[in-house]
């Protein structure tokens, strides 16, 4: 049993990135990895903004070039894993992980540039922050942790603030989903930081998932400051500028959903009238909710959908529940997504209590409750 940081506390130079690369293990097998919290994760957040940026050099012996087209395959490794985690959830997290040796190897024993290094290291930085998401995705908190540090850590080394301050909102909230909110917002604060002078689209991203964790932390004021903030960088974005590929959603239907999801949790706290906010959630929350199935971001629109239906059950639109819920359980069949079958069971359990009287809500409970039951989840 580790925790998700032991092992990566090494200086934030060129020598401790090549240490970390040396004993990278990203998911420690047979071995339980237990998530951090408090100032053991929140200093290791601050770090990354002060450490200095180190220039990456090829080792002193290097066995082969990288040449350009193997950066080219790199590329297209990192584009197919964050395409698969958007449209399949955490289905290919096995196929993907096999790319972190590939990559590490190149680090390693590759001869390059300081610009090919910071772009190898990039590229790590972008799969474990991928993988990071998979896992979380699966509930297995401490791994993906573990894998969002070591993404922070390459990210840093690449001298990419805009991808540090992604991977930080990131981490902000998976501490938000497993109801640490100071550390949430923390980390929220970091990613602001980091983000400062990062593209607008870019930053309104991560004004969005700040919005996240002031609803966890029950700061209904923050919560609008950090969407109105959302709102302001997004409406300056150049949509025809060219984005990191993992920016590439940044669009309006993305960043409203998020505000939903932020606005479901603040009535789910109390923090703010349900029959106030759950109207404003529903309208944010439609557009992804109703994402065509041959669409992207299918592992998105399953969980936001299953949002939305929870939102429209809470305010006695069952009709519009049910159609959601059916919606959103025909998604399941191609996305793995255990923390999406859990949102749905916590739909079943609000509709249960109509389910007597109304057979469309008692056949869509019956069919989630199916579904949790071969995950095995109570």
């Amino acid at each position: 049993m580790i925790r998700a940081h032991e092992g990566l506390d090494q200086p934030w130079d060129t020598t401790g990135l090549h240490k970390l690369l040396k004993e990278l293990d990203t998911v420690p097998a047979r071995r339980v990895v237990l998530a951090a919290t408090g100032t053991v994760l929140t200093t290791l957040a601050w770090q990354s903004l002060a450490a200095p940026i180190p220039r990456l050099i090829a080792p002193r012996k290097p066995t082969t070039a990288v040449p350009p087209s193997a950066l080219r395959i790199v590329d297209s490794l990192v584009s197919s894993a964050q395409a698969a985690d958007d449209r399949e959830g955490s289905s290919a997290r096995q196929t993907i992980s096999m790319s972190v040796p590939i990559i590490v190897k190149l680090l390693q024993e590759g001869d390059y540039s300081p610009e090919t290094g910071a772009h190898l290291a990039r590229s790590l930085a972008q799969i474990c922050q991928t993988l990071a998401s998979m896992h979380h995705d699966e509930l297995a908190a401490g791994i993906s942790q573990r894998l969002y540090l070591m993404a922070l850590r390459a990210a840093h080394a690449a001298g990419d603030h805009a991808l540090v301050a992604s991977i930080l909102a990131r981490m902000s909230g998976q501490a938000a989903d497993y109801g640490q909110a100071a550390d949430a917002v923390q980390l929220a604060a970091t990613a602001t930081e980091a983000a400062a002078h990062a593209a607008p689209s870019v930053r309104a991203l991560v004004a969005a998932r700040k919005g996240i964790a002031h609803a966890s932390a029950r700061e209904l004021d923050a919560f609008e400051a950090s969407i109105d903030d959302s709102n302001r960088f997004f409406e300056q974005a150049d949509l025809q500028a060219e984005v990191p590929s993992w920016a590439g959603r940044t669009d309006r239907t993305e960043l409203d959903a998020i505000a939903g999801r932020g606005l479901v949790i603040l009535a789910a706290k109390r923090t703010a009238d349900p029959l106030v906010v759950l109207p404003r959630a529903s309208e944010l929350l439609q557009a992804r909710a109703q994402t065509p199935l041959s669409g992207d971001y299918q592992r998105s629109a399953l969980r936001h959908g299953a949002l939305y239906s929870l939102a429209q059950a809470q305010l006695g639109n069952l009709d519009t529940a049910v159609d959601a819920a059916e919606t959103a359980l025909t998604r399941l069949p191609a996305v793995a997504s255990t923390r999406s079958v859990m949102l749905l069971r916590d739909l079943a359990f609000f509709l249960d209590r109509h389910s007597s009287a109304y057979p469309r809500v008692r056949t869509i409970v019956h069919e989630i409750n199916g579904h949790c039951r071969r995950l095995h989840l109570r």
